[in-house]
């Protein structure tokens, strides 16, 4: 059947949680969790809903939302309220149909608008037999199925395919597009003098919550908690940050999300302050995050970006990425349910 494995908590106050949460070692979770979520065996029904707040003492409404990751032989399902959808995270497929009769299963028992899934391409056909759409690919650079990633999506609500902003997406898509540049002809960047770059570090993760508290008011994951930035950071993840040497601190970031076994990255997370945006932090961020990547032999860069935000999809364009496809209605990110594009780009 299909269990709990635990909930994603958005991560409470350690003295609001205490030790009634205490951390799975289940390695099938830790293969399957692509992001490192807070995942907590739940001890103590009496903490659900239990207010927890910044350190400023301002509600966290984000970390009451929890969603649940649920583990069954051949899959990793996530799903919740927020972005109300089924999320197939990993998909084995010779196990292709359980987990989709599983996913199913959630989705109507919660009245979700989204069966959302990232598979191996191998899994093609059996996921477009039961009524999925192929969304984006990152192809091979052969062009080959086998060893492709597809993002493929099952709608189960009209009103969820139906995007109100499709001709601002569609404008911003083709100004990217117009503004590709082939890899041989990228100009790289050195950080002007008035700002440092480097990797961040455990003491840097108050600062860089703050950071991504003020640009984000929803994100799909707690970024906004120094727990989860110090928890990611000693596993797969890598943070990127730009310091302004007069004072101003910290003023843009970024991570990069290392899946070493498929060889591929996720360049995710940019945030620069308001003041500071129109300089190329952003680019210069990204950048460094490949050359790092490159040193550690990873051979596949890509990036799930705002459908509507003209400037991270013209940063990756003109950073010689190429457009996979977009996801219609899939992610809660600044308020809203947004489409999101996928470009990709390959480092070796």
């Amino acid at each position: 059947g299909i269990k709990p494995a635990g909930l994603i908590t958005r991560r409470q106050q350690a003295s609001i949680a205490g030790p009634a949460f205490c951390s799975t070692k289940d390695s099938r979770v830790e293969r399957c969790l692509h992001r490192s979520f807070y995942l907590r065996l739940q001890v103590s029904p009496a903490l659900i809903g239990r207010e927890a707040r910044y350190p400023d003492g301002k509600p966290n409404e984000q970390r009451l939302m929890a969603d649940q990751i649920v583990i069954i032989d051949g899959g990793c399902l996530q799903h919740g309220a927020a972005n109300d959808r089924v999320y197939i995270m990993s998909l084995a497929p010779e196990r292709a149909q359980p987990v989709l009769e599983a996913a199913e299963a959630l989705a109507k028992e919660h009245g979700y608008s989204k069966i959302f899934a990232k598979v191996p391409g191998e899994c093609r056909s059996v996921l477009s037999d039961c009524g999925y759409q192929e969304e984006a690919r990152i192809p091979t650079p052969k062009g080959v199925l086998a060893g492709a990633v597809l993002f493929m999506s099952r709608f189960l609500k009209p009103e969820r395919q139906r995007e109100n902003d499709r001709e601002e997406r569609l404008r911003i898509l083709r100004m990217a597009r117009q503004k590709q540049c082939p890899p041989d002809r990228i100009e790289y960047l050195e950080p002007p003098p008035e700002f440092e770059w480097r990797t961040c570090c455990r003491e840097d993760c108050q600062e860089m919550a703050a950071l991504y508290r003020r640009v984000f008011e929803s994100y799909p994951f707690p970024i906004d908690d120094p727990e989860y930035l110090t928890e990611t950071m000693a596993t797969h993840i890598l943070y990127f940050g730009v310091w302004h040497r007069g004072g101003g601190g910290l003023v843009a970031l970024s991570s990069a999300e290392m899946d070493a076994a498929k060889g591929m990255v996720e360049m995710t997370d940019f945030a620069t302050e308001p003041e500071y945006r129109g300089r190329g932090l952003g680019v210069l961020l990204l950048q460094q995050m490949e050359r790092e990547m490159k040193r550690r032999q990873l051979s596949v860069a890509y990036t799930i970006a705002r459908a509507i935000s003209p400037g991270m999809n013209i940063v990756f364009a003109k950073q010689g990425y190429a457009y996979a496809g977009t996801l219609v209605n899939n992610t809660d990110i600044c308020g809203r349910l947004e489409s999101m594009n996928i470009w990709y780009k390959y480092l070796a």
